[in-house]
């Protein structure tokens, strides 16, 4: 659209994100670039997930009916989209599907709120917020519902959009514990909870980088919605964009399989409800709008290639700022790949 062709002239910069990343090995969640799955309002208003890819392939529902359809995720190998959805009694519930919509399950079945789902690498399981207690408690449970166990058990806070490590020993988070909402990080247990991005601002919606050593993040604390990036113990934050003068808001960021580019939504201009999801290569700022529609095209996550296999390899140590904790994250493959679509940021 002509709004997103101006974003050259619109003083957009990106700032430059050093990536160290263990060659030759595959990593869980990691790999060669694959679908983009995100939520629309393209089809009657209605939020629907949706699919399609770096190049903005025409896009695929994947839900279509006249619930609230939100959250996506998609597991390490794409073969499956976890989500919410109040289709059945009302409130929202998991839902597993296949990549291309089929075997659309419940697998929560709750008389309570559950949203939010991430997997966990290999895809056994799911950890998910739910607002059984009154509050939202982050609940880990097998694929298929079974087994769940509160892993932060906290009647007076608000723990939500929860993400897995890429070697399952760590979930980030964000939670309102301190008084403004931070990213905290926390074994998967539950144990060893670490506030990360430690300031006096909003910071939600964490993601992981495929290898581990980095986390996107959605903060305002210059104003609007911006995509950040520290590293995994918390260091070095610092903006993945910074915007120009027309004050749009970047939010939901999801790190490519290949760990080069970041998905994330885009409110076109201040006030607007329309949302694209963009992408931006974190090494040289070039921006491609992949789904270019007046709708709201909002929440995405970025899945590798279907049928990728999930194997962890070539663990590195990353020491967090709690005694004897300590992140092993996953080594990938960096595969390169072209999109054409692309337009320079500056």
């Amino acid at each position: 659209m002509r709004i997103t062709r101006l974003v050259a002239r619109l003083g957009l910069t990106a700032v430059a994100i050093a990536a160290a990343v263990t060659p030759a090995a595959a990593g869980t969640f990691g790999g060669t670039n694959g679908p983009i799955v995100f939520v629309s309002y393209r089809h009657l208003g209605q939020p629907d997930i949706w699919k399609t890819d770096q190049n903005g392939s025409p896009a695929v529902a994947l839900t279509a009916d006249s619930s609230q359809n939100l959250y996506p995720a998609i597991n390490a190998d794409s073969s499956k989209v976890a989500f919410s959805s109040d289709r059945d009694n009302g409130t929202m519930q998991i839902y597993t599907m296949d990549i291309n919509g089929g075997s659309q399950t419940n697998v929560s079945n709750n008389a309570c709120d559950e949203i939010e789902p991430s997997w966990s690498p290999t895809g056994a399981k799911l950890v998910v917020v739910s607002k059984c207690s009154g509050k939202s408690q982050l609940v880990v449970m097998n694929a298929n519902g079974t087994g769940r166990v509160v892993v932060s058990d906290n009647s007076t806070v608000n723990d939500e959009q929860p993400a897995w490590s890429p070697d399952a020993n760590l979930i980030a988070f964000s939670s309102d514990r301190t008084g403004k909402r931070q990213i905290f990080v926390m074994s998967s247990s539950g144990t060893n909870v670490t506030d990360l991005s430690n300031n006096s601002s909003s910071d939600s919606k964490p993601n992981w980088k495929p290898d581990g050593s980095a986390i996107a993040f959605q903060t305002d604390r210059l104003g609007l919605a911006q995509i950040w990036v520290m590293n995994a113990n918390g260091s070095s934050q610092a903006a993945l964009l910074t915007p120009g003068p027309t004050g749009k808001s970047d939010t939901n960021p999801a790190w490519s399989p290949d760990g080069t580019k970041v998905a994330f939504s885009r409110t076109m201009q201040p006030n607007s409800r329309e949302v694209d999801t963009e992408v931006v290569n974190v090494t040289n700022g070039t921006l491609a709008d992949v789904t270019n529609n007046p709708a709201v095209d909002d929440q995405p996550d970025w899945g590798p290639v279907i049928g990728s296999p999930v194997v962890p390899e070539a663990a590195i140590a990353v020491t967090l700022p709690v005694a004897g904790l300590a992140l092993t994250s996953v080594g990938l493959i960096v595969a390169r790949r072209r999109a054409p679509r692309v337009r320079p940021a500056g």
